[in-house]
């Protein structure tokens, strides 16, 4: 089904290369590239050590990558997440990935780990992700009484942001908005901030 509005796609502007396989060329024409958000990297204490860890994206392997001894040390424990791009990435880089099967988002994980995990939940489990997360993974498992600490790799800068991730202009800004009549898409609760 082609579309009939011209449709504004926040996502950042980085992610446009694998965004753009949603679209059909005819249809590409018709989208509207107005990033809403900039990831950056945040500054990385070491963490206490862990037995295993969980990442539920791979922007969050990418991130990881730039510290060494954190990197060092997820290669040597099991990593648990439920997307299958962030799973196959994630053996793609040689880590022990686990693959939650059933799960969709981060309260459908939550609800696997509690189980599967019932019997270790005492084992110190390290969550890489964002500053701040789509869902409340560790504050929830912390709850039910695992042992589960957060490592903010990066936080989300909401704004309007070029195809080059560098912030629009005021000019650049107010040339935009007459173009600006669709339907708009936002893929993360950060870029409705932009």
């Amino acid at each position: 089904m082609t579309p009939s509005h011209p449709i504004i796609w926040t996502r950042r502007a980085g992610d446009w290369q694998v965004d753009r396989e949603l679209f059909s060329d005819r249809d590409r024409s018709l989208v509207i590239r107005v990033p809403c958000l900039e990831l950056r990297a945040v500054p990385v204490s070491p963490p206490a050590p862990f037995d295993r860890a969980i990442i539920t994206s791979g922007k969050a392997l990418t991130f990881a990558r730039q510290h060494q001894d954190l990197w060092q040390r997820l290669q040597q424990v099991p990593i648990w997440t439920f997307g299958q791009s962030t799973y196959q990435e994630g053996l793609s880089l040689q880590l022990d990935m686990q693959l939650v099967t059933g799960a969709n988002n981060g309260a459908e994980l939550q609800a696997k780990l509690l189980t599967q995990w019932a019997d270790s939940q005492k084992a110190p489990t390290l969550f890489l992700g964002a500053a701040t997360p789509a869902y409340p993974l560790v504050e929830k498992m912390q709850a039910a009484g695992f042992n589960v600490n957060a490592v903010a790799l990066y936080h989300t800068e909401a704004g309007l942001y070029g195809s080059s991730g560098d912030p629009l202009t005021a000019v650049e800004q107010e040339s935009l908005w007459p173009k600006l009549s669709g339907v708009v898409c936002f893929a993360s609760p950060s870029a409705v901030e932009g």
